[in-house]
């Protein structure tokens, strides 16, 4: 991919097998190390899930992933901890 305004990857469409999904509304940063982690991505069924940035692969003209299921939701992000580094567990209700 070549450099981009963030602005303009937020008018991408995010597709998989060229079936449009949804559009991001937001760029996730990781401000520690100033770089882009993924896309707050809203879907075709209204719901926002995070799309992280090594799944996504950006064209001139749209987002591509490879499967709408690397796309998390905050469902399942609800049995997930995340360590000081960033690291993510995913663990049973009750252990959170």
């Amino acid at each position: 991919m070549k450099r981009r305004l963030a602005g303009e990857l937020l008018r991408l469409p995010v597709r998989t097998r060229d079936v449009e999904i949804g559009h991001p509304v937001d760029v996730i940063v990781d401000p520690v190390r100033n770089c882009a982690i993924g896309f707050d991505v809203l879907c075709r069924d209204e719901e926002h899930r995070f799309l992280p940035w090594t799944a996504a692969k950006i064209g001139d003209d749209s987002i591509a992933v490879e499967s709408p299921i690397v796309m998390l939701s905050e469902d399942l992000l609800e049995n997930v901890l995340v360590g000081p580094d960033g690291t993510l567990e995913v663990v049973s209700d009750d252990a959170a």
